[in-house]
């Protein structure tokens, strides 16, 4: 956890998997109080060094996976863990697809392609 995509290596004091949102704002909460900088992490694909930190990592890649899609594919509501690949996955059945296409749709997440405002090589709107 160290790394990510990038060239930077920033070791993290702590790396915590947040389980729900409630332990977030607890987290948010005690390092607000601790002076400590919290950075989010998803999938880990960044080349700028965004995904690194030598605060406290927290990754939310493991119980924030949920995709939901609404109005006949025309919107999804889609959790920070969830990948791009598994957003367009329930998407497809409806014709329709995520706006950012990046190479890494397998890996990169929604959380990140938002933090980061990432498009990939190509930007679809739906």
């Amino acid at each position: 956890m160290a790394n990510d995509a990038s060239h930077y290596v920033l070791t993290p004091q702590a790396v915590v998997h947040a389980g729900s949102a409630e332990e977030i704002v607890g987290l948010m909460t005690a390092a607000a109080r601790a002076g400590v900088p919290l950075t989010f992490r998803s999938g880990g694909t960044s080349l700028s060094g965004q995904a690194v930190t030598a605060g406290v990592l927290v990754d939310t890649r493991r119980a924030f996976l949920r995709v939901q899609v609404l109005d006949s594919g025309r919107a999804v509501r889609a959790e920070p863990g969830a990948t791009i690949g598994a957003v367009n996955a329930a998407l497809r059945s409806f014709g329709t697809k995520a706006g950012p296409d990046p190479a890494s749709e397998a890996a990169c997440t929604i959380g990140g392609v938002i933090a980061n405002n990432s498009s990939g090589m190509t930007h679809r709107s739906i």
